[in-house]
């Protein structure tokens, strides 16, 4: 997929479900791609979201700016289920299993296995310096190009990485992947074939209808969705 480049500031109309008290309204959102504040209404859903301070940080570089803002201003942090281990950070629902999200504290760890060895701790030579993590599904990672800005997809267990840009930015990236798992959480039981094991034709249809509203092009959310396969 090849990126275009997005004006600084740009404002589209997206629909968002949320659950509150175990209603599910919609939600009229206005997506300003110059700061976090729609992307924070966007992603509340999927946890509890918490300041966090680039001091949190644990790499062995300095935190890029945007993540900086990222953690400040939207702060994926998520439930506690065991003391110890801490907030595991935001799930996110998808097509197959839940996108995850980590705080900052745990964003280091996550590059295990793609920056380094994870038995050894060895420094793997196919992963880019400029590469980080910062989500991941089923061991799929989405990867912010430092020197770029733009956010990257790519399958694991390939042999070589082959990541593409599905988005020049976190903003658009993360906004879009709520606005799928928004769709597909509204859809419900009614949305899902059992004995296929996968989403209905008809939730389908919806997600790009609404990525459709949401890129305010059927190319550009074609494109993203192609990027994962999911179609």
């Amino acid at each position: 997929m090849h990126c275009r480049s997005f004006e600084t500031l740009w404002t589209i109309k997206v629909s968002i479900s949320y659950d509150l008290d175990e209603n599910i309204s919609e939600v009229a959102t206005t997506f300003t791609m110059n700061d976090f504040i729609s992307l924070k209404k966007m992603l509340q859903q999927w946890g509890e979201l918490k300041p966090q301070d680039a001091k949190d940080w644990q790499g062995d570089f300095p935190l890029p700016d945007v993540l900086v803002s990222f953690y400040q201003d939207v702060g994926p942090w998520g439930p506690t289920y065991v003391e110890k281990i801490g907030p595991v950070g935001l799930e996110i629902e998808s097509f197959s299993e839940p996108i995850s999200m980590p705080p900052l504290f745990k964003l280091w760890d996550l590059q295990s296995g793609y920056r380094w060895h994870g038995n050894t701790g060895q420094r793997l030579s196919d992963w880019p310096d400029t590469w980080l993590v910062i989500a991941e599904c089923c061991g799929d990672p989405f990867v912010l190009d430092v020197s770029s800005g733009e956010i990257l997809f790519g399958f694991h267990g390939a042999g070589n990485w082959d990541l593409k840009c599905i988005a020049p930015d976190i903003k658009t990236a993360f906004g879009a992947l709520s606005v799928i798992g928004s769709t597909l959480l509204n859809a419900g039981e009614e949305g899902y074939d059992d004995e296929m094991c996968d989403y209905t034709d008809e939730a389908k249809t919806k997600v790009i209808d609404a990525l459709n509203i949401f890129f305010n092009s059927e190319k550009e959310a074609t494109q993203f969705l192609g990027v994962f396969e999911w179609y």
